[in-house]
């Protein structure tokens, strides 16, 4: 059984261990873990360029020339790129969930410059922990979270012991990042954000 490193947590023993059994449960050990998020970002990378979904849809006999049909994928491919770039998909959820960038960036324990970096950048790609992060401090369900992620190219795993707690804490909707920190150092793993 997994346990915390107890000295320096003050959490009430009934959270730790429903903790505890959530990993049992759940966490999926295999020795290809490292390789895991590698995978991920190479399916995403194949299924991003599928070029069905740049393909306009004629119907009719209405003739269409070259330049015009050039056009209207190259529109259609921007804006599917705007649609689901991590930028994009955060500044939406932003909007969603009524919150300011000030009160997210601090919740997530980002500086005000990377923030604000990821949010002009279309073409950012955040780290994964900035990723997750960024999720706590919108605290967005466990699906929203998913959907953040693979915008990024990654997702939450069974087989990644940090996934696991971080899957944990959303799905109790625990959304304060200091408590996740402490827990994640208490199992000898490395902080979300510092």
């Amino acid at each position: 059984m997994f346990q915390a490193n107890k000295n320096n947590i003050d959490f009430q023993d009934s959270f730790l261990k429903e903790l505890g059994e959530y990993i049992e449960l759940n966490y999926k050990y295999s020795d290809r873990n490292k390789r895991l998020n590698d995978v991920v970002e190479f399916i995403r990378i194949i299924d991003g360029d599928r070029l069905d979904e740049c393909r306009p849809r004629v119907y009719g006999s209405s003739p269409i020339s070259l330049r015009d049909l050039e056009k209207y994928r190259e529109e259609q491919w921007k804006e599917s790129l705007e649609e689901k770039t991590f930028s994009a998909t955060l500044r939406r959820l932003i909007k969603e969930k009524n919150k300011t960038n000030t009160d997210v960036y601090k919740k997530a324990l980002l500086d005000r410059k990377h923030f604000s970096k990821i949010m002009l950048n279309n073409n950012y790609c955040p780290s994964k922990n900035t990723a997750i992060s960024l999720a706590i401090a919108l605290e967005l369900t466990y699906e929203e979270t998913q959907e953040l992620l693979s915008t990024a190219g990654f997702v939450l795993s069974e087989s990644i012991l940090t996934d696991i707690i971080v899957s944990f804490f959303i799905k109790k909707e625990r959304y304060n990042m200091f408590e996740l920190n402490e827990i994640l150092v208490s199992f000898k793993l490395k902080p979300l954000q510092n």
